[in-house]
């Protein structure tokens, strides 16, 4: 190690979530946060959920949400995109 303190990534993307005040943008080709189709740990799928959350949560507190993904059938995506003037959806 160099000596340097490293956090866990979702802790991370948390602390930046909770200081936004204008706006989030997010770059993803996956978006498996409520893990519907899939069978993850359950550590995994909760710290999926608690951050789908946090990013539904951005509206009630103004920030603007942009998403720039690949997608476009996410179920998660169509959740967070149901106010389009809250969230910008960018198909890459």
């Amino acid at each position: 190690m160099d000596g340097r303190h490293h956090i866990p990534l979702s802790v991370g993307f948390h602390t930046l979530l909770k200081q936004a005040k204008l706006s989030v943008e997010v770059v993803s080709s996956v978006w498996d946060l409520n893990a519907w189709d899939v069978e993850p740990a359950p550590s995994t799928a909760a710290q999926g959920q608690l951050l789908f959350q946090r990013l539904l949560r951005l509206k009630s507190r103004g920030v603007k949400l942009k998403i720039a993904s690949s997608l476009t059938n996410s179920s998660e995506l169509k959740a967070l995109a149901a106010d389009s003037e809250w969230l910008s959806h960018l198909i890459i």
